[in-house]
């Protein structure tokens, strides 16, 4: 059971309800200033869940994770062998590249090169097959798959649009998948998946009836009266989570 976290009892409910087998609303937007809680509480959270083999947790913050490095890191997640219809579509696109005027990454990755060919054009055409054939593979996984992207806003342009664009719109149509997309800021909820679309905003927490389990199952004391003694922190902190733990931890 999560211990060290202050509220949002909303948004974790929401969040857990992304690995139950029947889940309409399967795109989580978790918004917030940087801060307020949004990391925390997918780490809470997937603590609590204690299903890892279900879901894949993808940080943004790096530039260089792109599109293929998404891809690569849910095959070896979930195992290329589960992934039948990606690894033959992903062997096929490797063997029709024209590597002139190509710089390759990483010798034979195939999905690296892909990914990386100079004629724009090609390149979205392969990135079509290759989410598709993804997704094909995911409809027959024996369990729901939840994928947890964070820091959106930090994430390449064109990774914030392959996200919002093509991964969302199969994610409506596609009942075993579920993503949770935390940031300053997330993508804008359109036609195409906003109906299966949750966002929940992070506004800090300044109840200090909140505060009081997490002080005392982080083995803190504080003055008495602790209520007041509380209020004042999250009154001065104006209820900023990390903030407030900062304060805790050094107590």
């Amino acid at each position: 059971m999560t211990q060290h976290f202050a509220n949002y009892h909303s948004h974790r409910a929401a969040f857990r309800r992304l690995f139950d087998a029947a889940c309409d609303e399967r795109i989580l937007l978790l918004q917030g200033a940087s801060g307020t809680g949004k990391t925390s509480l997918i780490k809470n959270c997937l603590i609590d869940i204690k299903k890892p083999d279900f879901g894949l947790s993808i940080q943004l913050r790096n530039t260089s994770v792109g599109l293929d490095e998404i891809l690569a890191r849910s095959a070896a997640k979930f195992g290329i062998e589960n992934l039948p219809t990606y690894k033959t579509c992903n062997d096929d696109v490797g063997s029709q590249i024209n590597l002139s005027n190509v710089e390759q990454i990483g010798g034979s990755n195939t999905i690296n090169v892909a990914l990386h060919a100079n004629e724009v054009g090609t390149v979205d055409r392969r990135n079509s097959r290759l989410t598709e054939a993804w997704f094909n593979d995911m409809r027959q996984q024996p369990h729901p798959v939840v994928i947890v992207f964070d820091t959106y806003e930090h994430a390449p342009s064109v990774v914030q649009d392959w996200i919002a664009g093509p991964f969302l719109s199969r994610v409506a149509d596609n009942k075993n998948v579920r993503v949770a997309i935390a940031g300053q800021r997330v993508p804008v909820a359109g036609i195409e998946w906003g109906a299966y679309c949750s966002l929940l905003q992070f506004d800090g927490v300044p109840e200090p009836e909140e505060w009081l389990p997490v002080i005392q199952s982080m083995g803190k004391t504080v003055p008495e009266p602790a209520s007041v003694f509380v209020a004042g922190i999250c009154h001065a902190l104006k209820g900023h989570p990390s903030e407030i733990m900062k304060i805790i931890e050094a107590l």
